[in-house]
């Protein structure tokens, strides 16, 4: 998945929280503040030649501790969100 695509996954992701009542308030603020790290990540690297950003604090461990927190109320979205942290740590975020 190019970086394009996984903005475009972000994206849709992104709408499909403001879609759904059954997600309460606090969950979705915690994800879209990770959601906006992992943009400015991509951001960031397609500034600097694709080169991961903050290797030190990866947006994929990030992404992977809200996950934890959330999958026992959304497992669709979870399934999502797993995937494009799968992604981001490939690419070294």
């Amino acid at each position: 998945m190019s970086s394009e695509e996984l903005s475009r996954k972000l994206q849709e992701l992104h709408q499909e929280l403001l879609d759904n009542p059954a997600i309460d308030a606090k969950a979705v603020q915690s994800l879209k503040a990770v959601l906006g790290d992992i943009q400015l990540a991509l951001d960031r690297a397609k500034e600097q030649d694709a080169q991961p950003v903050s290797p030190e604090s990866p947006v994929s461990g990030r992404l992977q501790v809200f996950i934890e927190e959330f999958e026992a109320h959304h497992p669709r979205l979870t399934l999502t969100l797993s995937n494009i942290a799968d992604q981001l740590s490939a690419m070294g975020f």
